[in-house]
């Protein structure tokens, strides 16, 4: 609905000359009950009072009839009488518009469009039932009289002289009566092309006329006489004749007289000429399948085309059943009529606004985000917000309460769809989710209620977003309450936020808890006493309180005839009133101003326009000596462009002191929030429970009334929030709100709600149990606390134990043949370094520290060194022992002799020595956190500054150990009861295949495996030594002492 402002309306008249007027009639209109007051400036408005419109069907054969509106509409008349208390409480207000009288001229537009257009019609163009279109006509060619013959007009034309009164007419070249020459007559007599008076075209042709003709017929006449009859003529080369007068001497006047030799073939034939008769005489011959003659007499038949055959007569070709609409039929014909019809009315409605286009217009409903387009709508104006600030505002409630699944029912048109629009780029990339999205179409509005009422029923969403109507709505909560839904949460947009619910058990579970955007309410100072006031007998050419007084009191007032009183409101069938009712305690529509919306809305518009209009009226210089009057405007000539332009400048506080103002079309956003909260008694009622300023949303959590039976906040989610410790993984083809929870991977946390992905915890820091902490990763090395270090220990001490326990043994039993006879001074020696080599092993197990990470290594190569050295001296003794029995050779044994021995040994190990050294003072190894391991440990080792000095110390190890193997291997087969090389060689190759293996194992272990793999390898090579080399021996020695003699020694 709109109102329009209108300057008052001033006739004028427009003089052409050569204007020929036309008059038109207004289109029937359908009511002439309205509001009105007259003043200096109008005001018009259109408001939906009867709201019931009436449907015919239109066959557009003849003129449309709509029929008029019912439904009385109590607060659509309080709407209406919002803009006269508005317009009186201004005309009353003597700072504003002073001397300028505001009227009003308020008109129902039955909600129908054509009553609607005829409506604003009137409130633009007045209420003239008919007007006057001039369209100019040409002047006349010719003055005077036509004369009667062409001489006549031919003179006429001589004689004419159309510049014969112009100021600059030479009189020379104007022709008289008394001066004619026949040439110039003759010029003349060429052009004649005259109308006598009965009509008839005459002209020359060179010397000829057209040739025309009469055609005679000699009758007989009752009385035997003859008479020439007319009957036609020639009119050059048409030929019109009336063969219904013509006399045949057949004796019949109806047929004509019939002289041939044969028949005239009828079409679908073809004549076929006698042979040796004339021409005249022939035979009618059928034309075969797919030919025609359409033709009396034809000579031939034609073959029709390829898309087309003849018909069964074969005169005509027809086309093979092609179809198509076509302007000859009917349903064409109304097509195109309808059409016509539409780009007529198009047309002059185009033309009317126009005209008035920049008559500013205002509205109190109408929310169409469209309508803030300045090009397209420049004088266009509203009261009511943009439904964009009402779609932003929704998806605020949506984030705000944390609603990440809903589901929408919205309206299939511009206000559904652009109000969804703008709902959807607000909560875009903020982790909502529409479920489903169902339209509802007016033209299948029932189908389509039911149908998202089936999709409600079975959506896990719990919140549903509904920009309908509140007609429709009521009929969705219908469907709803027949298919026992509940649990589910509505949020209303402003259509339906405030509209009455009937007080049903069913809908009243449905409505209460529904959460809506409504227009701001307000209050109007002294509105409730004028509408209270009201009565027929003070308003007596009011027919709409005349009409209200009788729905709400079932009776009729009654007045004194007079002229001003409208003959409608003279006939009832209603009992008269007594005169005594009053308003004063009637509780309807019309008098509740308890939530004064649109109201409102009206009461702004009406001072918007008044405090333009006052701008506009307003000459702060009206009363200064220098002031031209030419510069402000009167009320009496105000133009629609200057008021415009006063309105886009409005800035005005309301007498309450609300500031307003527009922005373009638009007014700052202001709307109230409001629940619907179900009462003691189960009445419903309506609570405000905060309001949105532009961009800020003010809610009091606490007044809301939810519809689960609870006060928490009702959670409407596609999957329950990841808890800390897990993340989001969105499932395959579903919307992001759809996901499942993945617990986080070691060394991985979240710690906070609906994470979307997992943080690696930093290097020195691993993941708690839960993973939602990151906590200090603990030091882990080859302890002797733990099982590993204590089996590694317990080996360790047993080998120094066991190692100790054969020295004794063998210091005891030094001077038997058994320890002495391979260099007993070696076999102690060899024992000792067994015993560092076991005890080496325990620097690796423990903390890590500077000193321990070099001197094990160190340690572990000198005492492998020392154990190998003896023990490739003891095969190289072997060797020697027996090479001095060969004859020539008894001097190598006394070379090699103890001192040498005990060299070899020196050297071997001094070599150990200073490759120690060297890499313990270039580039020792130092205690390091090894964080590439996964876990929540992190290993403390000694790492290996040198692979190249590492590598150098176990390479020479093996060089010696590979050494003992080959020198063992040769002497292994030397003749002796007890030859020791054999144990060196077993003992060697155990050795060897312990180190062997131990490359790739210490390579490949991690963290504190590291240590342990090499003490493995020193103790197990160790224990082989000691094993293979002492237990033979320590057996004969403690268990057959008898075959510990020189002389079983010496056996062979």
């Amino acid at each position: 609905m709109v109102l329009l402002i209108l300057p008052t309306v001033l006739s004028r008249q427009i003089g052409l000359e050569g204007v020929q007027a036309t008059v038109c009639s207004r289109w029937e209109t359908h009511t002439k009950k309205g509001l009105f007051q007259d003043g200096d400036a109008i005001i018009g408005g259109l408001f939906n009072l009867y709201y019931k419109p009436s449907f015919a069907e239109q066959d557009f054969t003849k003129k449309p009839h709509y029929q008029s509106c019912s439904g009385f509409g109590f607060l659509e008349l309080q709407f209406m009488y919002s803009v006269a208390f508005a317009v009186e409480e201004i005309n009353r207000n003597s700072s504003l518009l002073q001397g300028v009288k505001l009227g009003y001229r308020i008109l129902d537009s039955c909600g129908r469009y054509p009553w609607a257009l005829q409506s604003a019609l009137s409130l633009i163009g007045g209420d003239e039932h008919s007007c006057n279109l001039t369209v100019s006509t040409p002047q006349s060619v010719t003055n005077g009289q036509t004369g009667d013959t062409a001489a006549a007009h031919a003179l006429h034309s001589l004689l004419s002289c159309s510049n014969r009164d112009s100021p600059t007419n030479n009189s020379s070249t104007c022709s008289s009566a008394k001066h004619i020459t026949p040439r110039e007559l003759l010029q003349h007599f060429n052009k004649v092309n005259i109308s006598p008076p009965h009509g008839e075209r005459f002209y020359f042709q060179g010397a000829d006329i057209p040739p025309k003709y009469d055609l005679v017929n000699w009758q007989k006449t009752p009385e035997g006489s003859l008479k020439l009859v007319v009957i036609g003529y020639v009119d050059e080369f048409d030929l019109q004749l009336n063969e219904t007068v013509i006399q045949w001497n057949t004796g019949s006047n109806n047929e004509v007289p019939v002289s041939v030799c044969s028949q005239s073939c009828p079409p679908g034939t073809r004549k076929a000429n006698r042979k040796g008769e004339p021409v005249c005489c022939f035979d009618c011959i059928p034309c075969g399948e797919g030919e025609i003659s359409n033709i009396t007499g034809s000579l031939h038949c034609q073959r029709c085309p390829s898309e087309f055959w003849s018909n069964t007569e074969q005169t005509v070709c027809i086309r093979h059943e092609t179809d198509f609409l076509s302007f000859n039929e009917t349903l064409g014909i109304t097509l195109t009529t309808v059409a016509v019809s539409g780009v007529i009315v198009t047309t002059a409605v185009f033309v009317v606004f126009l005209y008035y286009r920049q008559t500013p217009m205002m509205s109190y409903t109408a929310s169409c985000p469209c309508l803030s387009d300045r090009q397209k709508f420049p004088n266009f104006f509203r009261t009511i917000p943009s439904d964009v600030y009402q779609a932003q505002a929704m998806a605020r409630l949506v984030l705000h309460f944390k609603w990440t699944w809903i589901g929408a029912v919205i309206l299939n048109d511009d206000y559904g769809h652009s109000a969804l629009q703008v709902f959807q780029r607000e909560i875009q990339g903020k982790q909502v989710c529409l479920d489903f999205i169902k339209t509802i179409s007016w033209e299948t509005s029932m189908d389509d209620i039911k149908k998202a009422a089936v999709t409600i029923q079975a959506s896990t969403a719990r919140v549903i977003l509904i920009f309908y109507s509140s007609s429709g709505a009521l009929q969705l909560f219908l469907q709803l309450a027949q298919r026992n839904v509940t649990g589910r949460l509505f949020i209303a947009s402003e259509a339906w936020s405030t509209s009455d619910v009937p007080q049903n058990v069913a809908l009243s579970k449905l409505f209460s808890g529904v959460v809506g955007v409504a227009i701001r309410s307000s209050t109007i100072p002294g509105f409730e006493n004028y509408i209270r006031k009201l009565n027929p007998y003070d308003r007596p050419e009011d027919v709409w309180i005349k009409e209200y007084w009788e729905k709400e009191f079932g009776c009729s007032p009654r007045f004194k005839q007079s002229h001003k009183t409208p003959l409608s409101l003279q006939k009832s069938s209603l009992p008269p009133c007594s005169g005594t009712e009053t308003l004063e305690e009637v509780q309807s529509p019309l008098t509740d101003m308890s939530q004064l919306r649109v109201t409102y809305n009206i009461y702004l518009a009406v001072y918007a326009a008044a405090h333009a209009l006052h701008s506009l009226l307003s000459c702060p210089n009206r009363d200064s000596p220098t002031n031209n009057s030419s510069t402000c405007s009167s009320a009496k000539h105000i133009k629609p462009r200057e008021l415009l332009k006063h309105m886009n400048k409005v800035n005005i506080s309301t007498p309450h002191g609300e500031m307003f103002s527009f922005r373009g079309a638009d007014i700052p956003a202001k709307y109230d929030l409001v629940n619907w909260q179900k009462t003691t008694d189960g009445q419903l009622r309506l609570v405000l429970i905060g309001h949105v300023d532009e961009f800020d949303v003010h809610l009091n959590e606490s007044a809301i009334q939810w519809n689960i039976g609870s006060n928490e906040v009702p959670v409407s989610v596609c999957s329950k929030s990841c808890p800390p410790g897990t993340r989001k993984a969105t499932r395959k083809g579903e919307p992001v709100c759809c996901f499942d929870c993945i617990p986080c991977g070691e060394g991985e946390i979240s710690n906070i709600t609906g994470s979307p992905h997992c943080e690696r915890c930093p290097s020195e820091f691993w993941s708690n149990v839960d993973r939602t902490v990151c906590v200090p990763r603990q030091i882990d090395f080859l302890s002797f606390n733990e099982s590993l270090g204590i089996t590694l220990t317990t080996a360790a001490v047993s080998g120094v134990i066991v190692t100790t326990a054969v020295f004794v043994v063998f210091l005891y039993y030094r001077q038997t043949p058994m320890v002495r006879a391979n260099n007993s001074e070696l076999s102690f020696l060899l024992l000792l370094s067994l015993k560092l080599c076991f005890l080496c092993s325990l620097v690796f197990i423990g903390r890590p520290s500077v000193w321990s990470c070099r001197f094990q290594q160190a340690a572990f190569g000198i005492s492998f060194v020392l154990c190998v050295s003896c023990l490739l001296v003891k095969t190289m003794v072997v060797l020697a022992a027996f090479r001095s029995a060969r004859p020539g050779a008894a001097a190598l044994m006394k070379w090699f002799g103890p001192g040498l021995q005990r060299g070899s040994v020196c050297l071997f190990t001094s070599v150990q020595i200073i490759i120690c050294i060297i890499w313990l003072s270039l580039s020792p190894p130092v205690p390091h956190r090894n964080l590439g391991i996964q876990g929540s440990k992190v290993t403390l080792e000694c790492t290996m500054a040198s692979v190249v000095a590492f590598s150098l110390v176990l390479g020479y190890i093996g060089l010696l150990a590979c050494t003992c193997l080959f020198s063992a291997f040769l002497a292994r087969k030397l003749p002796d009861n007890f030859n020791e090389a054999k144990l060196i060689t077993f003992s060697m190759l155990i050795f060897c295949a312990v180190w062997v293996a131990f490359v790739p194992a210490y390579v490949s272990s991690p963290g504190k495996y590291v240590a342990a793999v090499e003490v493995f390898a020193i103790l197990a090579s160790s224990y082989g030594l000691l094993f293979c080399i002492f237990a033979p021996k320590c057996f004969i020695i403690l268990l057959r002492p008898e075959k510990n003699t020189k002389k079983h020694m010496m056996a062979r």
